[in-house]
């Protein structure tokens, strides 16, 4: 069946946000001049529509939240006998002087400790080498990619271009609470105890933030009574020295209705993965729909349900706001699928060229991997078995640069306004896809008065799909003196995820 882009947004209700008129702001480098009222912004930085922070009105206009391109097929699998047939949590970076993808992962999550973390390189990202590094011995034999024999967990590892000294230039935190540091990723020593972290401490969104000049961790915190999942962040100079913030980011009561529709018992945030990005930080949350097994209140008690990624961002990658609650952008994948199961974040995104690249643990069984309540699955949405059931695996999802919430306007032209900005830059451009329609930019003052030759009958028309069309009113490409202006998006058939004053 073929819909028609106003179809398409009027049925599309389970992947759109509807209009919420919120002044939240996704951009931590704006700043309200007191004198117009008018937002700063920093031409360094593109602007996405997270939010409706910079618009002044938008009518017949839908936001809609995009899923990830995923890769049809693992990129990596459990294929040696070391490995088991369970890889998972992987962490990737690539490096600049190697150019190279680099990635660690752990063997076997079920198997008892230690569980092996082993290591291998792609050139491309998505076919990955396993080289023998000689370093820990496996019945008998060094032959293996072990890279480090005791469990590093959840993305407990990073690459920081920015230290000075090389030997440190990987660093990481072993299951001790102990920093880790190596020059190449491989070879690597124990330096001393961090400080501020606790043993029920975990969670992926381990980075350096250039703008901070901080070590960030976004970690787990546990509500021990419920053996609750949720998350707060902290914050470090030196990698050593480590504090808390004490806001926690938590469920709500929208997450338990959502739960219970679904016929599980609640709601935790089980891991998170967040990236600097355009002034402000994106990151994915892993939303666990679990139900309890074995006896409650005990070390018997256990948790099963699937796991999906959700969209969030924040200002200062404490506060945390969702996109779309409710709405997976990592989906599971279909019945027989590796990710059926559960899709699980274990490192911060990669922004290579013009995507973002997040990698993921996928699994054909769901949390538990085998346990029932009376001999059934805890949740019934799911299969559930032994054998090739209980197997995971690396997966990769992706999204064009800056494509992970579109403004789309459907055949009849729909008018986007801005609120009063203000800014250095001499050009704009703007992240479309246009099908069968048009985009035009009229540039109005702060009173929403059209600037003389740059209305929108003067504007040329956007069509088809870039990452940067550069916008032109009568072939001319520079912008006006005027400040602050306005910028009013008359649009048709067409979708807009960003633009770019430079």
């Amino acid at each position: 069946m073929t819909f028609s882009r106003r179809e398409w947004i009027k049925f599309a209700g389970g992947i759109s946000v509807a209009a919420t008129g919120t002044t939240l702001w996704p951009h931590k480098t704006r700043a309200g001049n007191p004198a117009t009222n008018a937002i700063r912004l920093n031409e360094n930085h593109r602007q996405l529509f997270l939010d409706d922070s910079l618009i002044a009105s938008r009518h017949h206009v839908v936001r809609t939240v995009h899923q990830a391109m995923k890769h049809p097929e693992p990129v990596l699998v459990g294929d040696r006998p070391w490995e088991g047939p369970i890889v998972a949590q992987p962490v990737v970076w690539f490096s600049p002087e190697r150019n190279i993808f680099q990635m660690w992962y752990m063997q076997d999550w079920y198997a008892p400790p230690p569980r092996n973390i082993c290591y291998a390189e792609s050139s491309d990202g998505i076919h990955w080498e396993k080289p023998d590094l000689g370093k820990v011995e496996w019945r008998g034999s060094t032959d293996n990619n072990i890279v480090w024999p005791e469990r590093i967990t959840q993305g407990w590892i990073m690459l920081d271009v920015h230290a000075k000294d090389p030997a440190k230039r990987y660093k990481g935190l072993n299951q001790h609470f102990k920093a880790m540091y190596s020059p190449d990723g491989i070879h690597w020593t124990e330096g001393e105890h961090v400080t501020g972290m606790i043993e029920e401490d975990d969670g992926p969104g381990l980075f350096y933030d250039k703008s901070r000049q901080k070590y960030v961790f976004v970690k787990r915190a546990m509500d021990r009574s419920i053996f609750r999942r949720m998350s707060h962040t902290a914050f470090s100079s030196d990698f050593i020295h480590w504090e808390v913030h004490p806001h926690i980011f938590a469920p709500d009561e929208r997450d338990a209705a959502r739960a219970a529709e679904r016929g599980a018992e609640r709601v935790d945030f089980y891991s998170e993965a967040v990236v600097p990005y355009e002034g402000f930080y994106l990151g994915w949350v892993d939303c666990f729909y679990l139900s309890s097994i074995g006896q409650v209140g005990t070390k018997n008690q256990y948790h099963d349900g699937v796991i999906e990624s959700e969209l969030m961002w924040s200002r200062d990658a404490v506060h945390w706001i969702r996109v779309a609650p409710g709405q997976p952008v990592i989906p599971r994948g279909p019945v027989g699928a590796f990710d059926h199961g559960f899709v699980m974040i274990s490192m911060s995104p990669i922004v290579r060229e013009n995507e973002v690249w997040l990698y993921y643990t996928g699994a054909k069984c769901t949390h538990a991997c085998g346990g029932t309540i009376d001999g059934r699955p805890a949740l019934e949405d799911h299969d559930h078995g032994q054998g090739d059931y209980q197997s995971m695996s690396i997966g990769l999802a992706r999204w064009k640069l800056d494509r992970f919430v579109s403004l789309d306007a459907d055949d009849t032209f729909r008018n986007v306004i801005t609120k009063p900005i203000t800014f250095s830059g001499r050009a704009l451009t703007i992240n479309a896809s246009v099908t069968g329609g048009a985009v035009q930019v009229e540039l109005q003052n702060e009173g929403g008065k059209a600037i003389e030759g740059y209305q929108a009958t003067r504007s040329d028309p956007i069509r088809g799909d870039s990452l940067a069309h550069a916008v032109t009113w009568a072939g001319q490409p520079s912008l006006p003196d005027t400040r602050p202006l306005r910028l009013r998006f008359r649009m048709r058939n067409a979708s807009l995820f960003s633009f770019n004053l430079r």
